[in-house]
């Protein structure tokens, strides 16, 4: 999956426009490791948060996010998002 997502940041990275590249995997596929690599600029964690407290606690609030999930938006090259300047 993760050549498909390269192969479509790169044709992003290559249109001439200031485009933000959102990688859905559903918090599969370790999203996290590759997404910044292939031109994303954001991507989903984990599934869908229905309205049950239960799904809240479990999608949000217990989330574990480590250092390479998160980072400051604009740190790519890459990246085409209007905010990184």
């Amino acid at each position: 999956m993760e050549a498909a997502y390269a192969k479509m940041g790169e044709a992003l990275l290559h249109s001439g426009r200031k485009i933000v590249y959102s990688l859905c995997q559903y918090g599969l596929n370790d999203v996290g490791a590759w997404g910044a690599k292939v031109g994303g600029n954001l991507w989903r964690t984990t599934g869908d948060i229905s309205d049950r407290w239960q799904s809240m606690v479990g999608n949000g609030f217990q989330q574990q996010v480590g250092p390479r999930e998160v980072r400051r938006a604009g740190t790519l090259e890459r990246s085409g998002h209007a905010g990184d300047r």
